[in-house]
């Protein structure tokens, strides 16, 4: 079954919570490394979605004029 697609909140949320147990746990370089990939991944998606978000913003102010 596939994962649910997260929303911007969701991510940052997520992203949060690994930097809360990283902080909080003992290092084990295997976890901790799947962790920063997994906020990486999702610091990319946020990242990708408030571009599109401004770009929208830029057409709407576009029309308006």
């Amino acid at each position: 079954m596939a994962k649910k697609s997260l929303n911007y909140t969701e991510k940052i949320q997520e992203i949060e919570s690994i930097i809360e147990f990283i902080e909080s746990n003992p290092p084990d370089i295997d976890v901790v490394r799947s962790k920063i990939s997994r906020a990486i991944t999702l610091l990319t998606e946020c990242k990708s979605e408030l571009q599109e978000t401004e770009e929208d913003i830029q057409k709407l102010f576009e029309k308006s004029e």
